[in-house]
């Protein structure tokens, strides 16, 4: 089980940076293909927003970032879904 959850890790902690690098360069295309329809988000000043409305941020260009990484990533498996929670920086 740890090798096939490790394996798990790498793979989520890969697509996770590929979320980070379309997030830097607004590939809304990406972002969409790579986020949960259902996603909700918390943004800096506590509002919580949709997929909807964090793609928009990006089309629009009212989203800019240069640079973004991300740190304490915990990953917990339910059936066959991964959590992760991490901070972003």
């Amino acid at each position: 089980m740890k090798d096939i959850e490790l394996k798990n890790n790498e793979s989520i902690l890969k697509t996770e940076q590929e979320l980070l690098n379309a997030m830097k360069n607004s590939d809304v295309q990406k972002l969409d293909e790579l986020l949960h329809d259902d996603l909700l988000f918390n943004i800096a000043n506590g509002q919580t927003i949709t997929k909807t409305m964090d793609l928009e941020t990006y089309r629009s260009g009212n989203m800019k970032i240069s640079e973004v990484s991300a740190t304490e990533h915990q990953i917990r498996f339910i059936h066959d879904n991964a959590i992760i929670s991490l901070t972003l920086k």
